[in-house]
């Protein structure tokens, strides 16, 4: 969501000041070698760092403003 007033009006989790961008980051970092090698072999750990990425930039542009009040 994107609050006006919060984070100078970046999207962030509902209710937080947290971005989702560096939570995506992390994410795709520490599992995507994990999740290629359990559930989808025929993926490779960039292509998953890429989908994370490209949805984080989806969701910046198209994140819903909310004012508070």
């Amino acid at each position: 969501m994107r609050y006006s007033g919060v984070m100078s009006g970046n999207p962030v989790f509902r209710g937080t000041r947290v971005p989702p961008g560096p939570v995506f980051a992390t994410l795709a970092n520490r599992s995507a070698d994990e999740i290629v090698r359990v559930d989808y072999p025929s993926l490779s750990p960039d292509e998953i760092k890429t989908a994370l990425q490209q949805a984080c930039r989806l969701l910046e542009r198209d994140a819903p403003v909310v004012k508070r009040g």
